[in-house]
Order: structure tokens, then C-alpha cells, then sequence
């Protein structure tokens, strides 16, 4: 069974969500913060994924970097030991089971909080995940932290992702709205990117 026909079962089952693209099934109720579930299809078989994605990330389109697999299946759902016409049952049955937990519109608070839990044990972020905490930090008000973690990533960030952070801190050093501005223009072109206008 390929992953679109799964994701098709998901959305027809559950009517609050539709389909980001083949893999993917966002809430329909979204504010800068997309969340839903996300199939990470691999030759042995499917990991299921809460599915979270910032619209104004920078990137070249959807990624699972701030996605985590559900924790009932920190294992495959293998291709071995289930008929593969019982896969979209078995998906649906577990994201039932979290629906709850996975259902609520993701704010861009919750966001940060998520990103400062999963990166407080370690001392070395993704560059493009601490440029993107901070342009959330610009968008709550918190200057002085956006400030920084602008400033850290600078020294690992790719060489293509440099000049839309020249462009934002460029636009922070004008005042804060020029910021947010720039961010939320960001991310209109990613709905566009994404079809989601």
C-alpha cells in the first residue's frame, strides 16, 4: 500500500485534516504553526510521526526536523509482520490514539517550548532550528533572545540560508515590526509554496 493511499484514509476519516502533500496530514485549523502526522515510509516499513512545521522556516520546502515519531512506535511498524492491506487500519488505530495529544493548534509558545525541551540536554542545535527559534522569538516579543540565537547560528548555518539572515536581522536592526513583517511575508510564500492559499 503506498503512503498517499494511507494519508488518503487518514483525511477521509478524519475530516479536520487534509493532506500537505503524499506523507503528510496537517489540522486544517493552523495559525504559523502546521501539526499533524506525518509517514516515514522505508523499505522495511512505516514510522508514524506528530508532524510540526513553522511556516516561516526558511528551508526549500517541508522537512520532519522538528517531528517526532509517536512514542508507541519508537520501533518500524514492519512490512514483516503485518499484510500490508492491514497497514492503513493499523495507522488509523494509532492515530486515534493520539489524536489528543497531536489535535490542538500548535502555537508558536509551544513551539519554542518544545524546541528549548528538545535541545536542553544538548549543547549543539540545528542552525536552521536555532535561526527559526529565534524568528519565533522575534514574533513573541522576546528581543534579547532572538537576538542570540540569531547570533549563534550564524557560524553553522549553510552558506544559501546567510542572506535571508542578513535580510531579518537587517530588518530587526530597523525596528522589531520591520521584523515580524519580514517573517510573516516569509511565511504567506511558504502557504504559497505549499498550496496551502
Amino acid at each position: 500500500m503506498k503512503t498517499q493511499q494511507i494519508t488518503r484514509r487518514i483525511v477521509k476519516t478524519f475530516p479536520q485534516y487534509m493532506m500537505l502533500n503524499t506523507r503528510c496530514v496537517i489540522d486544517k485549523s493552523y495559525d504559523l504553526i502546521l501539526s499533524g502526522y506525518a509517514l516515514d515510509r522505508t523499505p522495511s516499513g512505516i514510522y508514524i510521526n506528530k508532524f510540526y512545521y513553522p511556516l516561516f522556516d526558511y528551508s526549500e520546502g517541508c522537512h520532519l526536523t522538528y517531528s517526532d515519531r509517536l512514542p508507541d512506535l519508537e520501533n518500524i511498524i514492519s512490512f514483516a509482520d503485518i499484510d500490508k492491506s492491514d497497514l492503513a487500519d493499523l495507522t488509523l488505530s494509532i492515530i486515534t490514539r493520539w489524536k489528543e495529544d497531536v489535535d490542538e493548534i500548535f502555537t508558536i509558545e509551544e513551539f519554542c517550548h518544545m524546541l528549548d525541551k528538545r535541545y536542553e540536554k544538548r549543547n549543539v542545535w540545528n542552525s536552521i532550528v536555532r535561526m527559526n527559534y529565534g524568528t519565533a522569538q522575534v514574533l513573541l516579543g522576546n528581543y534579547e533572545l532572538a537576538k542570540q540565537s540569531l547570533i549563534q547560528c550564524r557560524k553553522h548555518l549553510h552558506k544559501n540560508d546567510i542572506p535571508t539572515l542578513d535580510e531579518l536581522e537587517a530588518k530587526f536592526n530597523q525596528s522589531p515590526e520591520e521584523a515580524k513583517a519580514f517573517i510573516l511575508q516569509q511565511a504567506e510564500k511558504m502557504k504559497t509554496q505549499l498550496k496551502l492559499t
